[in-house]
């Protein structure tokens, strides 16, 4: 009889079923993200005062979770936090922003817009298959719920900065 060593099986093999919590989070993070999207290829008018309520709730219940770098590496969830307001930026750069007749501020996602999201969940599920040969868990529901947070935050913050700069209360000087 041969001896064979082992052959680590491929990362989707190896990735553990989330607890009941985790699926809880999973689940509440989809449905946020299928809200979030729909919104913003709806058009929409640009109101301040609610706009960071939903990136403030997930990231909340993102760090009340803890554990955010069990398993895993400092450096891992600084780059998933870099990576989730790079992506909040371009996604908040591709929103459309126009004045309607009466003067409001108006704003919608385009084409790009979902290009641009399709693009940050391949870079959350990047990170998550390139932590895993290293020994990092980025799979931390805690961590999906941040990157979501983040990243949506970002791009409120960034379409907030466009409509100001569009309504002339910020002069932008290039």
């Amino acid at each position: 009889m041969e001896n064979r060593k082992s052959i680590s099986a491929p990362i989707l093999l190896t990735w553990r079923f989330p607890s009941v919590q985790g699926m809880q989070t999973i689940i509440v993070a989809l449905a946020a993200l299928a809200f979030s999207i729909y919104r913003q290829m709806r058009p929409t008018p640009v109101v301040a005062d609610k706009a960071l309520l939903l990136p403030a709730v997930l990231i909340v219940l993102g760090v009340v979770q803890g554990g955010l770098t069990e398993g895993g590496s400092v450096a891992l969830l600084t780059l998933e936090l870099a990576a989730a307001v790079v992506s909040g930026v371009v996604r908040g750069a591709t929103m459309r922003l126009w004045r309607d007749a009466s003067g409001a501020l108006w704003r919608q996602g385009t084409i790009w817009t979902a290009v641009a999201w399709i693009l940050s969940i391949a870079i959350r599920i990047g990170l998550v298959l390139l932590s895993h040969p290293a020994g990092a868990h980025a799979v931390s529901t805690a961590s999906i719920l941040i990157f979501l947070g983040l990243s949506l935050a970002t791009q409120t913050a960034w379409v907030a900065y466009r409509s100001a700069s569009i309504s002339g209360r910020v002069k932008v000087q290039v």
